[in-house]
């Protein structure tokens, strides 16, 4: 039977996305250092800026290698040349790189076989034969060159196997040059300028532009990425605008097993079902659900670079009543709280539905902040009653989709004054929509709202 024109042109596509190399996460060098077991038959080739702060303290036999001593600036014939002087072939086993997108395209060459010159490596009358393992571990948040098949350099120009006397630069390009592995640490990026995480970031997100629109490789999976790498950056933008260079950072850790339980196993009517026919057994899941938490709580508070953690509760009496709240959430709540804090972290509850029958019950939490505190009509507490009732906790939300979807900014700002005049003080409260912005509502009456309580006078 012969194939239809689609399916044909389908099985002519070979656009493909690869997923390599295998990417791990460590809190600090020590810890990738332990893992991968460091020795004097690794080079590490980095900076002597991050060297200084992150590595010399752990005293490892590795040899350290500074990229800075063979040249500024891209890699370039010379520079790859004077490192290749630097490094004998025969004195390592593995290449640890710990740098920007110049480290990065040097360690690529390393893993390689020495060709009889750099020049015709990278006019490609060299081959290229991948020999050692290389560990590649970012500093910067740019373009991800740490997982790519490229490393670009300066290069003398030629044109008919001719030198012409001027430089170009030139990708080699294959994907015998992709890092064995790549290590994300975090607190790397404790010695990234400001400007320099600007640039990267620009850079991150034109990348992200360009294989979304590249004709060439575009595929429904490489569109997805693309478009969530453009959010993503552009939501760490527009909370640089709000909030300036100092900010926070936030991660979403789990939810208490009674309430993912209710939402993605059994469902609501079906779940209070279940629990009231089989109690034992329901409990029982709870339990072993409560042994993976506290196993995702201990890895987050290891690795995670968040300052605030939350955990995403969804809680509303329309769902549990608040005797289950105090049986099945409360003790759970408590423990992973105690596990965040004693990690120094933050912790936030995020819980978006009524909670006036449980204000009460969650001012003995321990955790800071409040999320999504939502008012009626489809919350059924206002930020007057949350503050009477949780004097110590910070209450983000209070002007919820409800007030919004008027989409009218004095309505809007009559709502919100109504309620900071009733307030003794307005520390600890953070407005917000509480949870979403409804798509009915205008940009202009966001900012009109927005610009009103940039003005207001604030109660201490």
């Amino acid at each position: 039977m012969a194939m239809d024109s689609f399916s044909a042109s389908l099985m002519a596509d070979k656009r493909e996305i690869i997923f390599v190399p295998t990417v791990y996460k460590f809190q600090n060098f020590g810890q990738m250092a332990e893992e991968f077991s460091l020795s004097e038959r690794d080079v590490v080739l980095t900076n002597e800026y991050i060297y200084t702060p992150f590595m010399k303290d752990l005293n490892l036999k590795c040899n350290f290698v500074f990229q800075e001593k063979f040249g500024a600036g891209e890699p370039s014939e010379e520079m790859i040349q004077t490192m290749y002087d630097a490094i004998p072939y025969d004195s390592y086993d593995r290449v640890i790189a710990v740098g920007g997108g110049a480290i990065m395209d040097l360690c690529k060459l390393l893993g390689c076989k020495r060709p009889s010159s750099v020049h015709e490596l990278y006019f490609k009358r060299d081959p290229i034969v991948h020999e050692k393992e290389v560990i590649a571990i970012p500093t910067t948040c740019g373009t991800g060159s740490e997982c790519t098949n490229i490393s670009v350099a300066i290069v003398k120009d030629e044109k008919d196997g001719v030198l012409t006397g001027r430089e170009t630069k030139l990708g080699l390009v294959s994907d015998d040059i992709i890092p064995n592995k790549v290590c994300l640490i975090p607190e790397l990026l404790k010695t990234l300028p400001y400007k320099v995480f600007a640039c990267s970031a620009i850079d991150a997100l034109i990348h992200a532009v360009e294989s979304f629109l590249s004709p060439a490789r575009k595929t429904i999976t490489s569109e997805m990425f693309s478009v969530k790498a453009m959010e993503i950056i552009l939501e760490g933008f527009r909370h640089i605008i709000n909030n300036g260079q100092d900010a926070v950072v936030s991660e979403v850790v789990l939810e208490t097993p009674f309430m993912y339980y209710l939402e993605y196993l059994a469902g609501i009517a079906e779940g209070h079902i279940l629990l009231a026919d089989y109690e034992d057994e329901i409990e029982a899941l709870f339990e072993a659900e409560d042994r993976w938490c506290q196993k995702r709580v201990e890895t987050e508070v290891e690795h995670s670079p968040a300052d605030i953690l939350y955990i995403e509760e969804n809680t509303s009496t329309t769902t549990l009543s608040p005797t289950q709240f105090r049986k099945y959430c409360m003790p759970y709540l408590k423990k992973y709280t105690k596990m965040m804090q004693d990690a120094d972290k933050l912790v936030a509850y995020h819980m978006c539905g009524h909670l006036k029958l449980l204000l009460s019950d969650l001012n003995q939490l321990p955790n800071q902040a409040q999320e999504a505190f939502t008012p009626p009509p489809f919350g059924a507490a206002t930020l007057i009653e949350g503050r009477a009732e949780c004097p110590a906790k910070c209450l983000i939300g209070g002007c919820g989709a409800g007030q919004w979807v008027m989409d009218d900014p004095d309505k809007i700002i009559a709502y919100i004054e109504e309620q900071f005049s009733k307030l003794e003080h307005h520390r600890g409260i953070v407005l917000t929509s509480a949870g979403v912005m409804p798509p009915g509502c205008s940009p202009e009456t966001i900012r009109q709202v927005f610009d009103w309580v940039k003005q207001y006078p604030n109660k201490n």
